[in-house]
């Protein structure tokens, strides 16, 4: 550990021990360096939380270095110009960080008030052709360039982050793993698949008990006899998550697992998939392969991407799923499956912008803050793999990439299915919208994670439309297929700004299951 003081002006300080470079012009107070640590290590000074450590370790990342910025942000001051591009705003600070050539590496920045973004590297200046990093031999350094945001929050306030935080004080730490070898411009793809085969290895049908339905790991489902000729209740998660993180809510309710429990005469059965590296398509065709030969009828809760896999099964035939793998698919011999009902709790049923591959960068900072933020998202929302897609991002820019969009979003199949105007949404096509209940939100615009995240400019990737932090709240029950408001009576459950519900926390609510009970009845 070591501490320097910062007074403005400044010209260019070296961190002692580090072998960091900093600039800062417009910086007074001090800042706190500390070394690489391991996972087992406590950090109290900095207040780092048992979830970033293990999101690190999930996407192969090293803690190489924590800074501790120690002072205010001062204002740019009007009319701001720089003279030359390697001026540094007073708001800014530059440092550079040793890098090693085979490593990737980017940082991770909370500010005062708990908000947490990721910041990458400046495109190095030279590069070799077919390395996994574009650093020329010699080149030991990397840099970033920080905006530092205002403070919101309230003097003396502590932060509430759930990764890094405290009181009045700015985290940077650096986060390093080795380039991991791919087909260029699907670096984002094979860090999501390496982490997806590591993390959510545990894949298809599951089934048991209440307990053991949302137990890790989970129960293969063996007696497939017990569910055949009779409805029975589906479970299908969203993006990143497992029945058991999705579903965990229904822990908080034990006579509504007692009654589903109870109504299906325990045919309750849950299905794993991979949400990033295969398609919608892909993941039905997985759960038809999984399927013992027999007959099956399915009542189906969703959430998230779950419902889009549950639309799939009732809108899709066989040619359009072969259109969609590109190869020719049919019904696995003596599996007859049928959907009844299906609910759809936060499904992005008009896509979701947050799948727009425009500007990677910006999603990940706002499932990264919205992570930190909120106590319910980790088992919905996997941290390890919003750092696992940072890499991904890291490598790209390393590998000399100009557009991260069109060679990061678009390379997950998963999200694709998600994006607006994508082919596969344009091809759902329902035919009784009586089948779906949708339940939604819109968040409420006073929150206080919206409002900093509105402050903070994070909150623009849904162009001002009402939404649950994630989707659409409109596009859950609206689409060009079906309007399930003009419905009579509609089947729509909506909450309302003041009942403070999102998109990680609908299985939280009393409300929610009520309207699953009623629609399911």
């Amino acid at each position: 550990m070591s501490r320097i003081d910062l007074r403005r002006p400044q010209q260019t300080v070296e961190i002692p021990g580090s072998g960091i470079r900093m600039r800062a012009p417009g910086i007074e107070g001090n800042v706190v360096w500390y070394g690489a640590r391991v996972a087992s290590d406590v950090r109290g000074e900095t207040a780092e939380s048992p979830l970033l450590t293990q999101a690190l370790a999930e996407a192969g990342l090293q803690d190489r270095h924590t800074l501790e910025l120690n002072a205010p942000t001062p204002k740019r001051p009007p009319g701001f110009q720089r003279i030359l591009s390697s001026d540094v705003a007073p708001d800014e600070v530059e440092i550079d960080v040793p890098a090693r050539a085979d490593e990737l590496q980017f940082a991770i920045y909370t500010d005062e008030d708990g908000v947490t973004t990721l910041q990458f590297p400046k495109v190095p200046r030279k590069a070799v052709a077919g390395a996994p990093s574009v650093r020329a031999e010699g080149d030991d350094s990397v840099t970033y360039r920080i905006p530092l945001r205002q403070a919101k929050g309230q003097p003396g306030q502590e932060s509430q982050s759930r990764f890094l935080g405290g009181l009045a004080r700015k985290i940077i730490k650096i986060v390093a793993r080795k380039a991991i070898i791919s087909v260029a411009g699907k670096a984002i793809f094979a860090g999501a698949e390496l982490w997806e085969n590591e993390h959510r290895a545990e894949q298809g049908f599951h089934c048991g008990t209440f307990d053991q339905l949302l137990a890790t790991p989970a129960s293969p489902c063996r007696d497939w006899s017990t569910l055949t000729g009779k409805n029975a209740l589906l479970f299908i998660h969203g993006t990143t998550s497992t029945t058991s993180g999705a579903f965990q809510g229904l822990k908080n309710f034990p006579d509504v697992a007692q009654d589903l429990y109870h109504r299906y005469e325990s045919r309750v059965v849950g299905f794993n998939h991979h949400t990033l590296t295969k398609s919608v398509a892909q993941n039905v065709a997985d759960l038809y392969r999984e399927i013992v030969p027999g007959e099956y009828t399915f009542d189906i809760i969703s959430h998230s991407r779950g419902g889009l896999v549950a639309r799939s099964l009732l809108e899709l035939d066989a040619t359009q799923m072969s259109t969609l793998l590109k190869n020719t698919w049919s019904l696995p011999h003596g599996v007859r499956l049928s959907v009844n009902k299906i609910v759809f709790v936060g499904t992005p049923n008009a896509a979701t912008d947050l799948a727009d591959p425009k500007d990677v960068p910006a999603v990940l900072n706002r499932l990264a803050a919205i992570i930190g933020f909120l106590k319910d998202a980790p088992p919905m929302l996997a941290l390890g793999a919003v750092l696992s897609l940072a890499s991904g991002v890291a490598q790209s820019i390393l590998e000399g990439i100009s557009d991260v969009g069109e060679a990061g979003l678009k390379s997950l199949p998963g999200l694709v299915d998600m994006a607006p105007d994508s082919a596969f949404l344009r091809g759902l096509a329902n035919a009784d919208p009586s089948r779906y209940w949708s339940i939604q939100a819109q968040y409420r615009a006073d929150g206080r994670l919206t409002s900093v995240l509105e402050n903070k400019g994070l909150d623009i990737l849904f162009h001002d439309k009402a939404n649950d932090l994630i989707v659409p709240t409109d596009g859950v029950s609206q689409t060009a297929g079906f309007q399930l408001t003009k419905l009579n009576p509609p089947h729509v459950w909506a909450f309302k700004p003041e009942d403070d519900v999102n998109h990680v926390n609908y299985f939280y609510q009393r409300a929610t299951w009520n309207s699953i009970l009623g629609f399911l009845s």
